[in-house]
């Protein structure tokens, strides 16, 4: 139909609740050509999805064609985003596992992974860091594959590239 629905609850912490049964589904934005807005309202406290104690998986996209799934990808003034993963501490045993495009490639296909890509000549600084210099036993492991430029460091025309040094 083309009747829209409004719910609103009022200024509590429990304003507007769905819940299914243990093992039910909620689904939201579920038949074709659906489009789901969560929060785009929202200037100021926090959407969370998933608990502290929520130990199943959660999955933001899963489409079997091509698609794009954007993290903190608007264009900012004078405002910084930061997108944090896997960034919580784990205190006693466990720790994190953070898998980017991990999957094998198709024949014919590449998998791709580009950070800190972004700058141009007359662009602010892009510092990318990877792994840590603390004294704790840290590792950094670069791997690459049966190529000629299977590890390629490059420094543009009038940079330098500093290995051991502080």
């Amino acid at each position: 139909t083309s009747a829209a629905v409004t719910i609103q609850g009022n200024a509590t912490s429990g304003a507007v609740s769905v819940q299914a049964a243990a093992g039910g589904t909620i689904a939201i934005g579920s038949t074709t050509d659906a489009i789901l807005n969560l929060g785009t309202g929202v200037t100021s406290n926090a959407i969370t999805i998933g608990g502290t104690s929520t130990a199943g998986i959660l999955t933001l996209g899963q489409s079997t064609v091509t698609n794009t799934i954007n993290m903190g990808s608007a264009n900012g003034t004078s405002a910084t985003q930061t997108v944090n993963i896997a960034g919580g501490t784990s205190t006693t045993s466990g720790g994190k596992a953070v898998n980017i495009a991990n999957g094998v490639p198709g024949t014919g296909t590449t998998n791709t992974v580009s950070i800190g890509t972004g700058g141009t000549a007359a662009a602010g600084t892009v510092a990318v860091t990877i792994g840590s210099n603390t004294a704790a036993d840290h590792r950094v492991t670069i791997q690459g594959g049966n190529n000629a430029s299977a590890i390629t460091i490059q420094a543009a025309a009038s940079g330098g590239i500093n290995i051991g040094t502080n």
